[in-house]
């Protein structure tokens, strides 16, 4: 809004104009770490899942301005123009590994400030369990 202003001597009204700051667009970079799981997460899938569920403006599949790349066992996804967050990114993820069965085992943890990494749960703990139980009846 502006505002107006009445000039002491002389009844003509000054405007102030508002000032405009423009946004600008941030980039946002995630990279998702298979190196550990790669025998049962194959990089080329994962990016077809991403490229189809992420959503953009409302709408899934919608990849305007969004870049899904891999190399070297790892998946990065970069954004110009849209909004994304790592939050939603660790979403999608667990999403992925819950469709293909693999959420009991694989859990996403962060490993940098832009990045995640996929590590297996610590299964010895309940094995050492099974085993005591058998052996007792």
């Amino acid at each position: 809004m502006s505002k107006t202003i009445k000039a002491p001597a002389t009844n003509k009204v000054l405007v102030e104009k508002k000032k405009i700051n423009k946004t600008e667009e941030k980039t946002f970079s995630c990279t998702i770490d298979l190196t550990n799981c790669t025998d049962f997460i194959e990089p080329k899938k994962l990016v077809t899942f991403f490229r189809q569920t992420i959503k953009v403006q409302g709408r899934a599949g919608n990849t305007k301005g969004i870049e899904v790349k891999v190399a070297d066992k790892k998946v990065t996804i970069t954004t110009s123009s849209a909004k994304l967050c790592k939050r939603y990114m660790k979403y999608l993820m667990k999403k992925y590994l819950k469709k293909n069965n693999l959420r009991e085992w694989l859990r996403v943890i962060s490993d940098k400030k832009d990045g995640f990494e996929l590590k297996f749960f610590n299964v010895q703990n309940d094995e050492e369990e099974v085993a005591e139980e058998t052996n007792a009846q």
